[in-house]
């Protein structure tokens, strides 16, 4: 996510950023990096990123592609009226 480009999507960033762990996942810090991971106890599953990071990341993917498509249609829409608009002109200047 850029967060210029993106602007409008930030409220999912933040949404992921304060996304309580799911129960049976712990973070761990690495003894040996310090660095943070994520493991849950019932499953043994670890991972890097926050366990909802994927379900915020699908949901961003989403709604851009959403919003691409509705303005590509958008576009077209305009496009069609501007050729449908040259046409006109170009039989009235026939006349």
């Amino acid at each position: 996510m850029d967060p210029i480009k993106d602007k409008k999507y930030l409220f999912l960033a933040i949404e992921g950023l304060k996304a309580p762990l799911p129960s049976d996942w712990k973070p761990i810090e690495s003894s040996k990096s310090k660095e943070i991971y994520y493991f849950n106890f019932k499953t043994g599953e670890q991972l890097q990123e926050h366990p909802c990071d994927k379900f915020y990341k699908n949901k961003f993917n989403q709604l851009k592609q959403r919003d691409l498509q509705k303005a590509a249609e958008a576009q077209m829409e305009i496009n069609k009226n501007l050729i449908n608009e040259d046409l006109f002109q170009s039989s009235e200047s026939q006349i």
